[in-house]
């Protein structure tokens, strides 16, 4: 009989299927040998909520290192004093007000780079094959509805009927254009990434 879950076992999706429980250090050997994609998902413990690897991968690295304090025996019937527990607090406060704000632009960039790998350049792909399967002219402006065949089935980008990460519609264009990134996603991840990041699809 296969034993339960620790609350340390991860768990991870790829194309639709689950696979788990396995020990975050088998999970970031996947992520880093490039078995997982940064679209693919997975869950980690404390959290219950699925996450993408490029979320996953961006907030590890977002978080600093935390340095134990020294410990120091403790003394009997002792209890901790006033001026302890002023320094833990300004500790923790430091922590918090480098993490914080670190971890907000981490998001912001591994959403970037969700819309960037995950919706654009799939969008691309689909417009070529497109094209190349109906001998269609360059000229040709396509409809979601003609490219939703060349997507994968069932995967986020069709479900959500075309619209990227931040829920903003891409930009299709002509097929001998690229699809373009929309205003309002480019507006809302400024913070994070420049124009320069989205190449030619900005």
């Amino acid at each position: 009989m296969n034993s339960p879950p620790s609350v340390s076992d991860a768990f991870y999706e790829k194309d639709g299927k689950q696979f788990g429980p396995i020990t975050r250090e088998e999970l970031d050997r996947l992520i880093d040998r490039g078995e997982l994609g940064p679209a693919d998902r997975v869950r980690v413990p404390p959290s219950t909520e699925w996450v993408t690897v490029a979320d996953y991968s961006a907030i590890a690295r977002a978080i600093p290192p935390i340095i134990p304090l020294p410990v120091q025996s403790p003394r009997p019937h002792t209890s901790p004093t006033l001026k302890n527990m002023m320094i833990i607090i300004a500790v923790l406060g430091v922590y918090a007000a480098i993490a914080v704000p670190s971890l907000m632009r981490a998001r912001m960039r591994a959403t970037a780079s969700c819309v960037l790998s995950a919706n654009m350049r799939q969008v691309d792909a689909a417009k070529d094959q497109y094209m190349l399967e109906n001998s269609k002219d360059k000229s040709v402006t396509p409809t979601w509805a003609d490219l939703t065949p060349y997507l994968k089935a069932g995967g986020k980008l069709t479900m959500d009927g075309g619209n990227d990460e931040m829920g903003n519609p891409i930009i299709l264009g002509t097929l001998g254009e690229r699809p373009r990134v929309h205003p309002d996603t480019k507006k809302a991840l400024k913070s994070a990434v420049d124009d320069g990041f989205w190449g030619p699809f900005s």
